[in-house]
């Protein structure tokens, strides 16, 4: 989600906070405090509330609370005697003051409950993560609306799910998979290409050799080669779109490589004057490649995008998801135990529900092993992992061995590093969203 108010952006795909186009300075926690209050402009924002969607599942005092405020203030240039932004409402909150305005779309992953017993009893796969309203808001997209829509969010939440629907939907719809380890560069088009042969369509010469897996290293190697090749998918995707407005759908665009970045961001702008519209989907967590930057930020300012990021559950979504799909209303502590434990993650929670018992809904212990047993946690763990430097895992793997709770002065010890250098790489790891 993008939110625009004066001559701020926040970027939550990012986590950036941006003042006339230029990035600003601002801690993890502040800037999750900062898109707390902008999702809900105007609106008296409790204290309580405040501290538990900022700081879920972590006991903190509203000194913590109020310091956050301070820092936010300060990020934003604003004073407490004459805000701007952030108003303190005595004896109740603090209000945020600017006119909010979204720049991208809000996608919230609500389950689809009403099948679940059907699928527990055929052992199918977690159930959709769908949002039928938000949805349906873009389904006009699918009626000739050239142009590009992204799907972001954390590993588990849905986005593959959502590219998977928006192509059954479109009348004419090609979809590309994540590229496999060692696929070709370029694996996006050539799935494209043959799936368009597959349907009798005429490719191009300088398509043909693409779509049987030849090596395009000679026309990426120059920027008017990869312009000729861009043209060429475009000529090729417009008459694809001449019988029926065409959905290109593509998963896990922060797996594709260089050359398939490159061209799709010489491609993209171009969509909004075809009968094309192109659909994909990418994980914000982690460092992405300056190729997967450099297409966001273009597609950033270009008119015919959407974005959607797909939000996790709330607390209130956790309760309703398991009264629905376990017919037993559970406990508000056992909402909040389960809603940190998951991280409100679409994925994990599916995962919870279809254990054959509800242990997991009264022993912490057993529902830890059933997500730490889970493939999407690994993987999702593992690919922010990737993204950090080795000093940055070599604290994490001490800090795991003193505890989930730990001072800083024994793990600088340990790490035989300052406390300042220690900070500096429990930071870091904070911004990635592996360290509270």
């Amino acid at each position: 989600m993008i939110f625009r108010f004066d001559e701020f952006e926040v970027d939550e795909a990012r986590f950036e906070l941006r003042r006339n186009g230029v990035v600003e300075p601002i801690q993890p926690r502040v800037f999750d405090l900062l898109c707390a209050m902008a999702r809900r402009p105007d609106a008296v924002l409790s204290r309580a509330e405040l501290l538990a969607d900022v700081w879920s599942g972590v006991c903190v005092t509203n000194d913590a609370l109020a310091q956050a405020v301070m820092s936010l203030r300060k990020a934003l240039g604003d004073t407490s005697d004459t805000p701007r932004f952030v108003e303190t409402v005595r004896g109740r909150g603090y209000r945020f003051l600017g006119k909010v305005q979204p720049l991208a779309l809000p996608l919230r992953a609500i389950a689809d409950v009403p099948h679940l017993g059907k699928l527990r009893a055929e052992g199918a796969s977690p159930p959709d993560f769908v949002s039928t309203a938000q949805f349906d808001a873009l389904l006009p997209r699918l009626e000739g609306d050239g142009g590009v829509v992204l799907v972001t969010g954390p590993a588990g939440s849905g986005k593959t799910r959502f590219v998977e629907v928006m192509a059954s939907t479109a009348q004419n719809s090609l979809l590309a998979r994540t590229a496999p380890v060692g696929a070709p560069d370029l694996w996006l088009f050539v799935q494209v290409l043959r799936d368009l042969r597959k349907r009798g369509a005429a490719l191009e010469t300088s398509l043909l050799a693409m779509a049987e897996g030849a090596d395009q290293g000679h026309a990426l190697a120059s920027a008017a080669g990869r312009f000729a090749l861009s043209e060429a998918i475009l000529r090729t995707l417009e008459r694809a779109a001449e019988e029926a407005p065409l959905l290109l759908a593509c998963d896990d665009l922060h797996a594709e490589g260089p050359g398939t970045l490159a061209v799709l961001e010489l491609l993209a702008p171009r969509l909004r004057r075809t009968r094309a519209l192109l659909c994909a989907s990418y994980t914000d967590a982690g460092d992405p490649s300056p190729a997967l930057l450099s297409l966001l930020g273009l597609l950033g300012r270009e008119p015919s995008a959407t974005v959607v990021r797909i939000e996790p559950f709330t607390g209130a979504e956790v309760a309703t998801f398991l009264q629905q799909t376990t017919g037993t209303a559970p406990a508000p502590e056992a909402v909040t135990k389960i809603r940190h434990k998951t991280g409100g993650n679409a994925r994990l929670l599916a995962q919870l529900v279809q254990r054959p018992s509800q242990d997991w809904l009264r022993e912490p212990d057993v529902m830890t092993e059933a997500l730490v047993n889970t493939a999407p946690l690994r993987e999702g763990i593992a690919y922010q992992l990737r993204s950090l430097p080795p000093e940055v895992l070599t604290a994490l793997t001490m800090a795991a061995v003193l505890g989930p709770s730990f001072s800083v002065a024994p793990l600088s010890a340990a790490l035989g590093l300052a406390s300042v250098d220690t900070l500096r790489a429990l930071d870091a790891a904070s911004a990635a969203r592996i360290l509270d």
